[in-house]
């Protein structure tokens, strides 16, 4: 019976190997944030300013200062005469603390009538409600999603500093064939590095890969090296 395998490992020993012989090269590339999907957080991102920078109306209504409508009820409805005519997102003046929706309003003239009265900062959304100035966007080692990209962009992020390394790729077997060639029988289209490849380039890795090599230890001692110098330099 043929002896398929030396010695049988754990994956998280082979992880462990992998870790400990082969070292991260530590790489860093800078790379706009259009281009950062799928990529990992070399450093932490934080934001370049607060979100939103001012109070603003989350509703559709008057800007209201909320003192003035304390008591106002169905039974006793009250007229406003100091107001501002607000849209959602639009920027709440100082002077101002609330917001009554249009819904709950009736106009008559210069005035606006309300049946209820408003707590303070009622339907506004404060400066920095989403994030506020230098606080953490995504943290180092982070795999940035596409809503992390929506985010970003949000925050004022540009550019990002991702992870990114020299990958050489050696196919190895005399009974393989290149894509695009019917196997004889006896032989198989080598397929593995080339899912290996596009798999570490979406991750953000640069991919060198050889032409397919024979079971010849030497010719692949040769290989290795040559690898080793092209990746080095990169």
């Amino acid at each position: 019976m043929v002896k398929r395998y030396l010695q049988l490992i754990s994956f998280e020993q082979a992880q462990e190997i992998l870790k400990t012989s082969f070292p991260a090269p530590g790489r860093v590339e800078r790379v706009p944030v259009t281009d950062c999907l799928g990529r990992i957080v070399a450093e932490p991102v934080y934001a370049k300013y607060s979100v939103p920078e001012v109070n603003i109306s989350a509703m559709d209504g008057i800007a209201v200062r909320s003192r003035d409508t304390i008591g106002a009820s169905d039974q006793c409805p009250l007229t406003l005469t100091h107001f501002i005519r607000v849209n959602t997102g639009n920027i709440i003046p100082p002077d101002f603390d609330a917001v009554v929706m249009i819904e709950d309003t009736w106009e008559s003239g210069d005035a606006f009538t309300i049946r209820k009265s408003a707590a303070p900062w009622q339907h506004v959304r404060p400066a920095g409600e989403d994030i506020r100035e230098n606080r953490l966007v995504l943290p180092r080692g982070h795999e940035i999603r596409a809503f992390d990209v929506g985010a970003l962009a949000t925050y004022g992020i540009t550019h990002v500093n991702v992870v990114t390394a020299n990958i050489g790729i050696i196919p190895t077997g005399s009974e393989l064939v290149p894509l695009g060639t019917r196997p004889a029988p006896g032989q198989v289209v080598e397929s593995n590095t080339i899912m290996a490849q596009v798999f570490l380039e979406s991750m953000g890795a640069r991919c060198s890969r050889t032409a397919i090599v024979p079971d010849d230890p030497a010719l692949l001692e040769i290989l290795f090296q040559k690898l080793w110098r092209i990746t080095t330099w990169l």
